[in-house]
């Protein structure tokens, strides 16, 4: 009997192996809290924040030689305040082969992927997202927002050049069928030579049919990293609104060295802003990072944007009524990705 035990433990071990070999699902995340001293230009006061600190669990399958089922579960999790909410952040079901990747979910479009690749401060104070997103200053669109219902397609890489085409049938909890004609269209271009990563994206929303295209462009040679965005927003309710803005990275043994500066220029007066960042990384290990960041915005009359929050960054300054102040803020983050 205990011959028979032995064998089929043995075999049920062998069988749960293959079938894990099989899927290949893999459990990964990031934990990234900071301690930040933030002043909205009225009044000042120390915060902890979780910023865009995630699980996720993927899953792989090859069905037939050259085809391969994909699957990705993330949410978002506060660890400063113990909330998070399931699939909130990119989530999908897809089909990968040679004729590239087909994913259906709630997923970042081509035009927030680009901002996200290159931004030197991502999930920090000072994230480009401050400047970009536009939504709190003009209403409307959030240009570095995941969409609903998306149906997303990137191809193959090809001679250096990688396409996406994402599609949103209504960006909204329901469904198309109620009219508010909610459907966003987003289609972005890249291509990598050597050092050099040159990407541009267009994306177009429903209801008014509000539109931005982004440009940008980053070099890398040896321990230095500069880059270069470029974004113009064509809002029927606000006029034309367009950021530009330029970053470099040095790294330095342990210790990477970095800023950047992003501006707006919109057609109505009083309405702009320049926000800066400045910030020194210290890579413990292989993948944890120990950080210091000043960010600091400085406010036309009538424009109150941010240099916290930005949509991953967890302690936003509240700005309601304070038009023309200049918020900054002072951070130092711990990052452990696993």
């Amino acid at each position: 009997m205990r011959g028979y035990k032995l064998l089929l433990t043995g075999l049920l071990a062998v069988g749960f192996g293959a079938a894990v070999q099989a899927e290949q699902v893999r459990i990964y995340g990031e934990a990234h809290m900071s301690a930040e001293w933030l002043d909205d230009g009225d009044s000042s006061g120390m915060n902890t924040s979780s910023n865009a600190t995630r699980i996720g669990f993927t899953a792989s399958t090859e069905l037939q030689p050259g085809l391969t089922a994909i699957m990705q579960i993330e949410q978002g999790l506060r660890m400063d305040n113990g909330a998070g909410n399931w699939a909130s952040r990119d989530t999908f079901v897809g089909l990968r082969g040679d004729f590239g990747t087909v994913r259906l979910g709630f997923m970042q479009s081509p035009l927030m992927m680009m901002r996200s690749r290159l931004d030197l401060f991502g999930n920090r104070i000072g994230d480009i997202r401050n400047i970009t997103k536009l939504n709190d200053q003009y209403g409307g669109k959030d240009w570095d927002r995941r969409l609903r219902n998306g149906i997303h397609y990137r191809s193959p890489a090809f001679n250096g050049f990688v396409g996406e085409l994402h599609y949103s049938t209504n960006d909204t909890a329901g469904t198309s069928q109620d009219g508010r004609n909610e459907d966003v269209l987003s289609v972005g271009l890249g291509y990598t030579a050597g050092n050099l990563l040159v990407l541009g994206a267009w994306e177009r929303a429903g209801g008014t049919r509000p539109q931005a295209t982004r440009v940008a462009a980053q070099w890398q040679h040896d321990d230095w990293t500069v880059m270069g965005l470029a974004q113009f927003a064509r809002l029927r309710t606000a006029g034309n609104v367009d950021v530009y803005g330029v970053g470099v990275s040095r790294r330095w043994q342990d210790l990477t060295f970095k800023g950047h500066v992003f501006t707006t220029d919109s057609s109505l007066a009083d309405r702009d802003a320049t926000m800066f960042a400045l910030g020194a990384d210290w890579h413990l290990g292989e993948r944890a990072v120990l950080y210091v960041t000043y960010a600091a915005t400085r406010n036309d009359r009538l424009a109150n944007f941010n240099m916290s929050g930005g949509g991953a960054h967890g302690a936003e300054l509240d700005l309601t009524g304070l038009q023309g102040n200049n918020p900054q803020g002072l951070a130092v983050g711990f990052i452990y990705p696993f």
